[in-house]
């Protein structure tokens, strides 16, 4: 004797439940809907996450080459200072710098290292290499050079850079420290000269200057892709025998 599945069904409290093909349908795309919905989101956070770590990098790579600098730049030190291994002139065109840049080179005090050599008054190099980076090389003091292979220790501060400019402030005469020396100035057997524009910026700094302008100014062009941008960073040389005195006004 065969028994209904739906009077089964009654007597067992249990109801049964069929779906349609429409209501089936209508189900997958709803479904359909939200999963492109939810990954159209993921697409856009996921787009905006590389977005905000690159703006982060370049923040931190700009924040990181700013302190580096502040450590070396303002520790320049004048003849006063370091007058046999006194150095601070700007060059172009050798076998290292990247083609049409120039470079810095100048004594600074680099303070105390694990490497004698290193300590103390150093010369430093700061140039773009052929490969677009921003490079600090040093060596120690002219005055300690030896008759073997000269050590080096060369630090990378930026990538991706095209293109530099340094820029030196020179203060007017009527700002400058009213001692005024009437005999020529002398370094190393060498009569100094003065720096062409007073008051001023220059592009180039000679060594016959036997001087640190008052102030550095770096300029930098980076390329990273199709983007490209433009970094200043400022320093004042707290060694300079250029005193630049601010007029208060009224």
């Amino acid at each position: 004797m065969r028994i209904n599945s739906t009077f089964l069904g009654k007597l067992s409290g249990k109801r049964k439940f069929s779906f349609t093909l429409i209501e089936v349908l209508i189900a997958l795309s709803l479904s359909s809907i939200i999963m492109t919905a939810m990954f159209y989101f993921y697409q856009k956070a996921v787009r905006l996450d590389a977005e905000i770590q690159k703006v982060e990098e370049k923040v931190f790579s700009l924040r990181l080459l700013q302190s580096r600098l502040m450590k070396i730049v303002p520790r320049a030190v004048s003849p006063k200072e370091a007058e046999k291994d006194f150095y601070f002139l700007t060059g172009y065109q050798d076998q290292i710098s990247k083609s049409g840049t120039p470079y810095l080179l100048f004594s600074y005090d680099r303070g105390v290292d694990i490497e004698p050599q290193f300590s103390n008054i150093v010369l430093g190099r700061l140039y773009v290499d052929k490969k677009g980076r921003l490079m600090l090389a040093t060596v120690p003091a002219p005055s300690r050079w030896g008759q073997g292979a000269l050590p080096i220790k060369r630090e990378m501060l930026l990538s991706n850079v095209e293109n530099i400019s340094f820029s030196f402030y020179n203060p007017p005469e009527k700002d400058r420290s009213p001692l005024k020396e009437n005999k020529p100035r002398i370094l190393r057997g060498v009569i100094l000269e003065d720096p062409e524009v007073k008051g001023g910026f220059l592009k180039e700094w000679k060594n016959e200057y036997g001087m640190l302008p008052a102030l550095l100014k770096i300029e930098l062009e980076t390329k990273k892709g199709d983007v490209s941008e433009k970094k200043t960073l400022s320093y004042a040389l707290p060694y300079s025998r250029q005193v630049v005195v601010y007029d208060r006004g009224g």
